[in-house]
């Protein structure tokens, strides 16, 4: 499993290198490429590699928490490589601690 890291803190663009799914659930691979393409190739952005341990304790913060395991995978990715904030726009992540999670929505003028 690879994951986002970059060397202070940890954003994410959707969070998930997943493609986005259309119509009947079908893969958009060219979506998937251009997203692989702008987190490989992002300066400042590396991708690492899980250990086990970080795995089993994605599956105990998802059991606790009730996240989604996407996100609890990246949450203790981040927590693993040290990150102090995690910047996202999903509001259902719960707090974690040592990891202040940042809403990009609550930085937008206007709101």
């Amino acid at each position: 499993m690879r994951l986002l890291d970059p060397p202070r803190d940890l954003l994410t663009h959707g969070g998930k290198l997943r493609g986005r799914m259309r119509g009947a659930r079908t893969w958009d691979r060219h979506l998937a490429e251009r997203y692989e393409q702008l987190l490989t190739r992002s300066r400042g952005v590396r991708l690492v590699e899980l250990t086990r341990d970080q795995l089993r304790a994605a599956a105990q913060l998802r059991a606790v928490t009730g996240v989604k395991t996407p996100d609890a995978l990246q949450l203790t990715a981040a927590l693993g490589a040290g990150c102090k904030t995690f910047v996202t726009n999903d509001r259902r992540l719960p707090p974690v601690p040592g990891l202040r999670v940042l809403q990009l929505s609550s930085y937008i003028i206007g709101r």
